[in-house]
Formats: structure tokens, sequence, C-alpha cells
């Protein structure tokens, strides 16, 4: 894990949870840093083989795409 996740809180933290109301099972999974910039967010699962890290961004409206020619395998 790096310094910048370690040196300061994570601003959620993330579960897996089984089961429903009293009965419930939450097991945490893992936790997110902002960035210093407040740009963007890690998210640090420790969740077997999940466990590795997730940068989350802010979405961008990407340009609208023609939809695929008949026969290159695209929806239309």
């Amino acid at each position: 894990m790096t310094t910048e996740t370690s040196k300061k809180r994570p601003t959620m933290v993330a579960f897996t949870v089984s089961g429903e109301g009293d009965d419930a099972q939450w097991t945490e999974i893992g936790a997110v840093w902002a960035s210093s910039s407040g740009k963007s967010q890690t998210l640090v699962l420790r969740a077997g083989p999940l466990s590795n890290r997730i940068v989350l961004m802010p979405y961008k409206a990407r340009p609208k795409t023609q939809p695929a020619e008949a026969g290159e395998g695209g929806a239309q």
C-alpha cells in the first residue's frame, strides 16, 4: 500500500453483505481514499482475488459514435 493512502483516513469503507435485516453478515473488504486534488478516489480491496487497487475518476461524456455497419458484428 502506498504512503498516500496510509497517512490519511479513508472517506468510505467497502463491505460485502450477505443476508437480510438483523441476520445480515457485514464483512469489511476495503476502503476509499480521496486524492489530494479531490478529482479522483482510490479504492483498495482486501477480498481474495479482488485484492487490488481501483482508481475512480469523474465521468466525462464521450463523443457519440456512429452505429456499426451491418456485417461488422455491432449492435444496431
